[in-house]
């Protein structure tokens, strides 16, 4: 999670056309634009949820434990990413 441009907590996310792009090389990207420097791997899935009625979306959710010095990091190199904030959903309104 981090905080989003409007004050929120969101998680980042979006749309990953498997054609062209793993599910990492997808997350990748995104986590590349709204937090900088972190890289997630295959072995840090953990789960996926698939919602159901008009909208069908499939969610896959990933984690990684971080050091004290990697997360410090991130924080200071997600304010200077490109697209910091922007990259992010509400996790009560939906992903991105």
């Amino acid at each position: 999670m981090q905080m989003r441009f409007d004050g929120l907590l969101g998680f980042p996310g979006g749309f990953v056309d498997r054609r062209y792009w793993s599910l990492e090389d997808g997350l990748n990207r995104v986590l590349g634009l709204g937090l900088g420097c972190v890289r997630l791997t295959e072995a840090d899935y953990l789960c996926s949820h698939l919602t159901e009625g008009p909208h069908r979306v499939v969610a896959h959710f990933y984690a990684r434990q971080l050091t004290l010095e990697e997360l410090h990091t991130i924080e200071i190199s997600a304010v200077h990413s490109r697209d910091h904030g922007l990259e992010v959903g509400h996790p009560g309104k939906g992903l991105c």
